[in-house]
């Protein structure tokens, strides 16, 4: 991969702030680097946590920092790969402390979920946070309560509390790369990475995984989908349809997350060599 390539160039090693795939037991729906992979160069928050603990963005900043600043010791600098745009801005900007939320007030939009389903939560959100409706996995129905329940409890959107710009404690300069193609090829490699998936045996991972279904980490893409079919609530077609769909919605709204971003440096996956003049003039 490009992270690697870079990697090993500059003698960096690789911290994930991919929020799935910290988790152990989620192997095949979150597309890990291969073992080979792995192997030839360190990587950070990879199988580092289970699903039993959940890891959110405020936390996986702390515990990066931390990482950061022993690797610091040995290298001059790390790869941050990954596409979970808060767990970034989290790390490298610092978020602003969100307010706990009324337990009523989870509850009550828990019980909306149940009785009116997570259409009812993507459209409060929208209305009330389109930022965060364009951004977050509408498809997660813990981080849609999350969402409305910060509005409810404190009157303003979730997305107000994502605005910190600057990072008090952060002793380096981030150089920002982003990757880009063509929408109809990056949906066609999507699909087929979905069925890759499915092919090395996502549904039976997500069986094994079944009893765990209530759990955070686990109420996201290529889990939930195949969860409602092993209820019974949709066909296996379906789950395939919608697990595609989802995940092309969520890389649409990774790309209008990071072109947000005035700092981010855009380039074609082919353009290796390209990324590799920007970085060395960066850091001269």
């Amino acid at each position: 991969s490009l992270a690697i390539e870079v990697a090993k160039q500059w003698n960096r090693v690789i911290v994930s702030a991919d929020s799935r795939q910290c988790y152990k037991e989620m192997e095949t729906g979150t597309a890990k680097p291969t073992n080979e992979e792995l192997k030839e160069v360190p990587h950070y928050f990879i199988n580092s946590h289970s699903i039993h603990q959940e890891l959110t963005a405020s936390q996986y900043a702390n515990e990066a920092s931390l990482v950061l600043q022993q690797i610091f010791k040995e290298h001059n600098g790390a790869v941050l790969v990954g596409g979970s745009g808060l767990y970034i801005k989290a790390l490298i900007d610092g978020l602003d402390d969100i307010p706990e939320a009324i337990p009523e007030t989870r509850e009550k939009l828990n019980r909306t979920f149940k009785s009116q389903g997570i259409q009812a939560l993507q459209d409060q959100l929208k209305k009330i946070d389109p930022k965060a409706y364009e951004t977050i996995d509408l498809q997660n129905p813990r981080r849609l309560v999350r969402a409305l329940e910060v509005y409810e409890t404190t009157g303003h959107p979730i997305s107000h509390y994502w605005q910190r710009h600057n990072n008090p404690n952060r002793t380096y300069q981030p150089i920002k790369i982003g990757l880009f193609m063509d929408r109809a090829k990056l949906y066609e490699r999507i699909d087929q990475r979905c069925d890759q998936m499915l092919e090395s045996g996502l549904l039976q991972e997500v069986k094994a995984l079944e009893s765990y279904k209530h759990l955070a980490p686990l109420q996201s893409i290529g889990y939930k989908e195949f969860f409602d079919y092993l209820e019974g609530t949709i066909s296996y077609e379906q789950a395939v349809l919608l697990f595609k769909k989802h995940t092309r919605n969520l890389a649409k709204r990774q790309l209008t997350w990071f072109r947000r971003d005035e700092a981010m440096q855009w380039f074609q996956p082919d353009q290796v060599e390209s990324i590799r003049q920007y970085i060395s003039k960066t850091i001269e």
